[in-house]
């Protein structure tokens, strides 16, 4: 899923048993679509204007997974490949 493009989402809240504690369930297709599973840490950020930004927590490796291909997503491989052609093929 792309989260740069991010969707409001509105959901209900739950009561749970007895007790005042309220939950909110995230839809199937929502969890699907951002590979969320059943024991994942989701971060949970309120933010200034009360709306509330959840994340999932990565582990060690999806975090290196996701730095690197942002990091390979950032590079300008065409210029690269200009330099190596000039510096090779035109001195």
């Amino acid at each position: 899923m792309d989260i740069s493009n991010k969707q409001k989402l509105i959901v209900l809240t739950h009561k749970y048993g007895s007790e005042n504690d309220l939950y909110v369930e995230i839809p199937q297709t929502i969890r699907e679509e951002l590979d969320w599973k059943e024991g994942d840490t989701l971060i949970w950020e309120i933010k200034g204007d009360n709306s509330i930004v959840i994340r999932k927590e990565l582990s060690v490796s999806e975090y290196k997974e996701q730095a690197i291909r942002e990091h390979i997503e950032d590079q300008d491989f065409d210029s690269y490949y200009d330099w190596i052609y000039q510096s090779c093929f035109e001195s």
